[in-house]
């Protein structure tokens, strides 16, 4: 026992305050993680290169063409295969269309972009259709392709469409999604490698390739970027051969009916009249029914038509043959028309329209099945990828495709991968800096406080960048699935591996090996690797939301960026040190159980501040030396303990739901 004032002289002994953090050890323990990484990712990869080398080796034996020496072949020898194996009875028909409205509102006269449309395309027949600006052309082709979206409260498609039970009907559109940062060549041998069959080789695959690049005149800009036409600088393709470049990849869907919207339109006369020219030729040859738009078209083009359609103001005014239309004249003519004399003309071809229907109905009503108008899902790859073992391996092939192009297109572009690593350098050598070396004091106290809730800030503000890979990889994601390319679980999976390993592993990584030895925190292993993991979780957490939130609002791209950094400010504001949150209204306590910033700061505060005694400014009463409880700080700034696993736990179930909100969203609006 102690007398009155005896024990001040005579404190009891106290744990030695630890060393200052080597970086030698730091160094070690960084190495052997990057290591361990990449050793798992050399593991990984040299099994895929193995299995595609034997899977290559196989199709070389198995090709039907394996004794090919062709250095080049003609685009309709080339696609030929493609249709070896379709079910004559299931395909052949035309594609047949009556009664088609398609109206944004009530008003008859203002409302209605098409308005009982009729009309056929045979198997290897080119049908036209021509009409002003506004006239329901595109309209027509979306509908007839089955893309047409939601039309508001008071919109309406009615009407049928119908055609062969196992047609497959492909839509090129007049300004295609395109992914930016590719050459023609990559795009086209992506598209190629998702459709041709299973057994093509890899020279096989090459022969088409330089098929389609000659005969659609693209080879001079095989290696070109398609770039952006709205970019000032680095535009890419022209608006021509952007659209060739988009008829190219509808073809090499191998499909039954081909719709493309305004194909000629842009080109000059010579490159427009040999678009058409392969047109006439694959519809003779490969026996595909040709549903063009034209705008304007010239003499040279109308006469590769069988048929034409005529359409003013949503209304059929004339269908027949294209020969014995005056089509200058007539368009003059119904554009200083009334709307009533457009109407007279469009009950004038009423009869030609039963006519034709009876004619048709006779001839292959049996074999015909009406097609959804709008949300239809695009038939299988069952004609080149025949059986389950070739499905299952095709699937797999799609999602390492998929990941390997979404790996370069992010590196490819400067607002990405590139501006990932050098924002985290950047900021790992500044908090370095600003926090240099720590002292083992009440400031030092403070500081580290700061130094962790900036860590977990910053890795959570840097997960905004999911947003900008959805916006812009979105578009692209939706033709291709609806083309398909591959299935929306291929994409879902290879986008969640490529978000994870390179945009938070391997930033969190880079950023502890910096700042965690250059601010001198604890010189304990588990220590290191419990901060690295709580980065880690912190940014895919973030990530994980923000990718939910980007499929919410994936109608409004817009709205993304404003969204996504309120959002942030939300995580740092309920994040536990800029708000005391004992005070937050019960209304809004909510909020602190769904921000990954305040888990991943209180595991930090107790991982880094538990067990460490620090010495109190001797000017502020030379105060002996204590040990500081770190749930004492982590109760002063928020409940919980962060010295157990559940925010680790929290951390990763934010992940898992924000991936399957927007597995969920994804699957089920945005890629149908």
């Amino acid at each position: 026992m102690c007398a009155a004032g005896q024990c001040l002289s005579h404190p009891v002994p106290l744990p030695p305050i630890p060393a200052s953090l080597s970086s030698s050890a730091i160094v070690e323990l960084t190495f052997a993680a990057l290591a361990s990484v990449a050793a798992a990712l050399l593991v990984i990869v040299a099994a895929v290169r193995a299995a595609g080398y034997a899977l290559e080796l196989w199709r070389r034996r198995a090709s039907r063409a394996a004794t090919r020496r062709h250095t080049s072949i003609a685009l309709v020898d080339a696609l030929a295969p493609f249709y070896a194996s379709d079910n004559s009875d299931a395909v052949s028909g035309p594609l047949v269309w009556s009664g088609l409205n398609v109206r944004l509102h009530d008003d008859r006269a203002l409302g209605y972009l098409l308005f009982g449309g009729w009309g056929s395309v045979a198997r290897g027949s080119i049908h036209g259709v021509v009409g002003e600006s506004g006239s329901g052309k595109t309209t027509l082709l979306h509908v007839l392709g089955g893309t047409r979206s939601k039309l508001g409260s008071r919109g309406l498609i009615d009407g049928s469409v119908s055609g062969p039970t196992a047609a497959r009907i492909k839509l090129v559109l007049q300004f295609p999604a395109l992914l930016p940062h590719f050459t023609v060549a990559e795009t086209l041998s992506f598209a190629i490698d998702a459709h041709a069959p299973f057994w093509y080789a890899y020279a096989e695959r090459n022969l088409l390739l330089g098929a389609l690049l000659d005969a659609l005149a693209l080879r001079r800009v095989a290696d070109a970027r398609i770039g952006d036409p709205a970019a000032v600088v680095h535009r890419g393709l022209s608006s021509g051969e952007r659209k060739r470049l988009s008829l190219a990849l509808g073809l090499i869907r191998a499909p039954h009916f081909l719709l493309a919207d305004e194909p000629t339109t842009g080109l000059d006369a010579l490159t427009a009249a040999s678009v058409m020219s392969l047109l006439r030729t694959l519809a003779d040859e490969l026996n595909i029914g040709v549903l063009v738009t034209l705008h304007a078209p010239s003499r040279a083009v109308l006469n590769t038509l069988d048929t034409l359609t005529h359409l003013h103001r949503g209304y059929v005014v004339y269908s027949g043959s294209p020969a014995v239309v005056d089509l200058e004249g007539s368009l003059i003519a119904l554009a200083r028309a009334s709307p009533d004399a457009a109407a007279d003309l469009a009950r004038a071809t009423e009869v030609r329209r039963r006519t034709a229907s009876d004619r048709l109905g006779a001839r292959h009503g049996s074999r015909l099945v009406s097609y959804p108008l709008s949300g239809r899902t695009s038939p299988s790859r069952a004609h080149v990828r025949v059986g389950p073992v070739a499905q299952a391996i095709g699937w797999v092939e799609d999602m390492i495709r998929v990941l390997r192009r979404l790996a370069l297109a992010a590196w490819r572009d400067p607002l990405l991968l590139r501006a990932q690593y050098v924002l985290t350098l950047g900021a790992a050598l500044l908090l370095g800096g600003v926090f240099w070396d720590l002292p083992l004091n009440l400031i030092g106290a403070w500081n580290r406080i700061g130094l962790l809730f900036f860590s977990a800030s910053l890795f959570s503000g840097l997960a905004t960048v999911v947003l900008h890979l959805l916006s812009g990889w979105l578009p692209v994601v939706v033709r291709e699935v609806r083309s398909g390319l591959y299935s929306r679980t291929a994409f879902f999976v290879a986008f969640a591996i490529f978000d994870i390993v390179p945009f938070r592993v391997i930033p969190a990584l880079l950023f502890g090996s910096i700042t965690y030895w250059m601010a001198g925190l604890q010189e304990e292993p588990a220590k290191f690797l419990t901060f690295e993991l709580y980065v880690v979780l912190v940014a895919g957490a973030s990530s994980g939301m923000f990718l939910a939130l980007g499929a919410l609002l994936h109608r409004t791209p817009l709205l993304l960026g404003m969204a996504g950094a309120l959002v942030h400010l939300g995580f740092m504001l309920f994040g536990g040190f800029l708000l005391n949150v004992q005070n937050v209204q019960p209304a809004i306590a909510w909020l602190l159980d769904v921000s990954p910033v305040r888990y991943a700061f209180q595991a930090l505060m107790f991982n880094e501040l538990n067990g460490i005694a620090f010495n109190f400014d001797p000017k502020a009463g030379n105060f002996p030396q204590s040990t500081l409880d770190a749930s004492i700080l982590i109760r002063q700034f928020g409940s919980g303990d962060g010295g157990t696993w559940l925010p680790a736990y929290a951390l990763a179930g934010l992940w898992a739901s924000g991936i399957a909100v927007a597995l969920v969203v994804l699957l089920t609006a945005a890629l149908r």
